[in-house]
């Protein structure tokens, strides 16, 4: 009888951490979609400053005004990147020095090389990271 008793504990024991891993499991995939969501508008944002810096227009104050935004999600970037089992190999690097040519664009009002930076530089962060957090990592 105590045999069962036993067996009855360990399965339940079990289930509770099949449900707790579980809920943590949702809870990171709900953080992965959000996460997601705040990329395709970030790339939605650099894309329209991107053109309008193209097609000569004003676009100095809407690139200022995206400034605390893309301080926010390059924190978010970094913090994803240190959960475990994230899968996200950041070149913090790389990352900051995009950071830091957007600010020698922006304060010396260099579009051409504002341009650039935007294009082949943060969108290409965020399309690298879209794809990795939609494929889940699978390809290397």
């Amino acid at each position: 009888m105590s045999d069962n008793i036993y067996v009855i504990n360990c399965s339940m024991e079990a289930a509770n951490a099949m449900s707790s891993w579980s809920g943590a499991l949702h809870f990171m995939e709900d953080k992965m979609n959000e996460f997601l969501n705040l990329l395709q508008s970030q790339i939605e944002t650099a894309e329209q400053i991107g053109n309008k810096i193209e097609n000569g227009e004003e676009y100095m104050e809407d690139i200022r005004a995206y400034l605390p935004s893309l301080n926010q999600t390059v924190t978010s970037i970094f913090q994803i990147a240190q959960e475990p089992g994230s899968g996200l190999e950041i070149n913090a690097e790389f990352v900051l020095q995009v950071l830091n040519d957007i600010l020698y664009g922006i304060e010396h009002r260099d579009s051409v090389f504002l341009l650039d930076v935007l294009r082949y530089g943060l969108l290409e962060i965020y399309y690298y990271l879209a794809e990795e957090l939609q494929s889940g990592g699978e390809h290397e």
